[in-house]
């Protein structure tokens, strides 16, 4: 009797033990940096005993009502090989959060689909609409990214039926953006493809000039930032740009600054 009530109690306690460790998600006013790095400390174990515990951390995680909880607990059940519990959490979140990040990203893609000719006035009916469900004031600074990437996405649809206009309109609305070269890059390689020279030339210079100043930046953080990075395929657009607008001399110099 006493090695059964032995054996109990010792299965209450761990019992006990791992119902307290799983409390990441339930802890008033935790932050995801800070689930993410009690959860890094646990991976960074790499045994039976943190396995156990990120697994019910992910469990935790998954019942969570904030989005990027849940998440998170979808990723650690793939990082512990859970894969069919990841499956079945990842298929709640856009149920569970209808107006969140996961739901957000979903209808802006439906509404940009690679393999179909998205129509302009079309397209921008259905972003004004994304735009009022899902009001920028709801997210986060770190979950604002989207907002610029959805109107490059609008420029590049009216740059590809030749409307121009409306297609500067999205660009003049992206100029603020500190990030304004990896939209740069992308809307000038249509206008390029479509041979709008003077529609690219101003919107790569003005990438061009931005990425540029960041890659010759003595900052070691401003040299290694996503903007410093764009330069390498700002560089060749801008050439060509100015190229294609009678601008060969200035065009070769850009060249050769790029290949010194």
């Amino acid at each position: 009797m006493k090695r059964i009530s032995c054996s109990v109690a010792l299965l209450t306690v761990a019992l006990a033990f791992n119902t307290a460790q799983a409390q990441l998600a339930a802890k008033k006013g935790i932050t995801l940096e800070e689930v993410n790095k009690q959860i890094n400390e646990l991976a960074q174990k790499n045994n039976e005993e943190s396995k156990t515990q990120l697994s019910a951390e992910a469990k935790a995680l998954v019942a969570s009502k904030n989005e990027q909880f849940v998440s998170l607990g979808v990723r650690i059940y793939e990082y512990i090989g859970n894969d069919e519990a990841a499956e079945q959490a990842e298929k709640t979140i856009v149920k569970k959060f209808p107006k969140g990040i996961k739901a957000r990203q979903a209808e802006l893609d439906n509404i940009f689909k690679e393999d179909t000719s998205t129509e302009g006035t079309k397209a921008e009916k259905q972003y004004e609409a994304w735009l009022k469900k899902f009001t920028p004031s709801s997210f986060d600074a770190k979950q604002q990214s989207i907002y610029d990437q959805a109107k490059a996405n609008m420029a590049i649809v009216f740059f590809q039926e030749n409307n121009n206009a409306k297609g500067n309109e999205y660009v003049e609305q992206l100029k603020s953006s500190s990030n304004f070269p990896i939209y740069a890059a992308s809307i000038a390689k249509v206008c390029l493809k479509n041979k709008q020279f003077a529609e690219a030339l101003p919107i790569v210079e003005l990438g061009y000039n931005q990425a540029a100043a960041a890659f010759l930046s003595s900052d070691p953080a401003v040299k290694k930032s996503n903007i410093a990075g764009r330069y390498i395929s700002l560089a060749p657009l801008y050439a060509t740009a100015l190229a294609a607008s009678n601008q060969p001399e200035k065009s070769t110099q850009i060249l050769e600054e790029f290949f010194t």
